[in-house]
């Protein structure tokens, strides 16, 4: 049996990509044995309280708490801050703002209508802003959860991926998917997930919405920007009655996550050039490569 210290430093010498898958099958084992368990009670009640319950509701942890200590074990401490440092980068452009405020909203109306459209369908419907108690109550958990997200394949992953060759579009993709596989459990926990919602919708909807979150960051490297896209996203998908909890059907995400895909697509092809993710991560243990914004 190899010996724990033999384990740490071949861990030490994994490639940056071999890092990324590592980091990432760690993550999924724990989401999907922790809700596993969860989902079949097997942690008793105490005080009073469902300890099942509480532990689905901390899971989204897991991502956020890897990377730190991933990172940490890959960089040190300044890799730790180099994680955290997009968080005090404030984009002044009034235009960024502009677009995570608004880029979604047109395209979920869109789809709805081509969903309306495709399937003959004649129901009414307007958007419904959200309320401030829905705005105040769900805006705490929603940033909670992208920060936690975020760091890990934001953070931790996504310049990796660079490093190991992958277009900044590609790296997307690719982190859409895993992104999308964390996701999962939740559907069984009942967990930030719509009611209703297939597997393959959310699976999807991650694999269309990360190259725009990528394509936000690799312009701006703000942190803070794309936690408002993700807090903006949240609330867009209940403004519009495209969830299967409104329509009965997943035909509206499904149709949604192809006009998100088709916006992340025209970003990085017509829109790529400008300021691009500076690889400052173990720049002392490996040469870096510059990412290649112009092609998908």
């Amino acid at each position: 049996m190899p010996h724990p210290t033999s384990i740490i430093i071949s861990a030490k010498h994994l490639t940056p990509l071999q890092q990324v898958l590592a980091l990432t099958i760690i993550c999924l084992l724990l989401q999907y044995s922790i809700n596993f368990l969860t989902v079949l009670n097997a942690f008793p009640d105490m005080f009073g309280k469902s300890v099942n319950s509480i532990i689905q509701n901390h899971t989204f942890l897991i991502p956020g708490v890897l990377a730190i200590a991933g990172t940490w074990f890959y960089e040190g401490l300044e890799g730790v801050r180099r994680i955290f440092r997009p968080y005090r980068t404030v984009p002044l452009n009034p235009l960024w703002w502009m677009f995570a405020t608004l880029a979604l909203l047109p395209l979920l109306v869109l789809a709805l209508h081509a969903d309306d459209f495709l399937y003959q369908r004649t129901q009414s419907w307007g958007v419904q802003l959200p309320t401030w108690e829905a705005i105040l109550s769900g805006t705490p958990k929603f940033v909670k959860v992208a920060i936690c997200d975020e760091l890990f394949w934001i953070g931790f992953c996504y310049p990796r991926l660079i490093h190991a060759g992958m277009t900044p579009f590609n790296a997307g993709i690719v982190i859409g998917a895993l992104w999308g596989l964390d996701y999962l459990p939740f559907i069984a926990t009942d967990f930030f997930v719509t009611p209703g919602l297939s597997a393959a919708s959310l699976l999807l909807g991650w694999v269309a919405l990360a190259p725009t979150y990528i394509w936000l960051y690799h312009k701006t490297r703000s942190a803070l920007l794309i936690v408002y896209f993700n807090l903006v996203m949240q609330f867009s998908y209940g403004c519009i009655p495209i969830q299967p909890n409104a329509m009965d059907t997943n035909s509206g995400m499904a149709m949604a996550n192809l006009f998100t895909l088709i916006l992340g697509i025209i970003l990085w092809r017509y829109f790529s050039h400008g300021r691009s993710y500076n690889l400052d991560f173990l720049k002392h243990k490996h040469t870096t490569r510059e990412p290649l914004i112009n092609s998908l």
